[in-house]
């Protein structure tokens, strides 16, 4: 396999951001627990008002399920406003821009540029995920390895090496070529 250069910029990050977010469990269940508590107290309102008046009761149904409906996206839209003012931090910022060489072989993966060199071991992976415009690595210490498809030259070579490594090693490779971030 071929060395490739990588660039990290501002919607690399954000993607990287966006996809560990809607892998994250606790995320996940946060987000279904608000909505469940959200239609919670809207029915519980409503239940208490059809005694004084059934049309605030109605009316309470009504743009309470109207909001259960559009709260996803709203919450999907905080989030990505959110990770982007995360992305303008110092922890970001110092990263933003900055070209990587990338090294990989049948036993690890190597990260390189001027001030930092890293190697990561494939058997350290949890799996390999395919979506349409990145391959993510999900590290078993719980980070993500972003390798986006536009700077890649010969996608289908890198695709073929880590369907190889996922085989030799056992790790998941999954296709999620319809990912996006809802």
């Amino acid at each position: 396999m071929e060395n490739i250069r990588l660039t990290f910029h501002n919607k690399v990050a954000l993607d990287l951001l966006l996809y560990h977010a809607s892998k994250s469990e606790s995320l996940n269940k946060s987000r279904t627990k608000s909505r469940l508590v959200f239609i919670s107290i809207i029915a519980l309102l409503s239940a208490l008002f059809i005694q004084l008046s059934p049309l605030i009761s109605v009316c309470f149904i009504i743009l309470g399920s109207i909001v259960f409906i559009f709260f996803p996206k709203y919450l999907a839209y905080y989030y990505k406003k959110h990770f982007s003012k995360l992305i303008k931090t110092e922890t970001f910022k110092n990263r933003l821009g900055q070209t990587f060489e990338i090294c990989f072989t049948d036993a690890f993966i190597e990260i390189k540029n001027p001030k930092v060199e890293t190697k990561y071991n494939i058997s350290n992976f949890e799996y390999v995920a395919e979506t349409a415009e990145y391959f993510f690595i999900k590290l078993k210490v719980g980070d993500f390895l972003i390798y986006p498809k536009a700077q890649i030259t010969n996608v289908e070579t890198l695709k073929e090496y880590f369907k190889k490594v996922c085989i030799d090693y056992n790790i998941d490779y999954k296709n999620e070529l319809n990912w996006k971030w809802k």
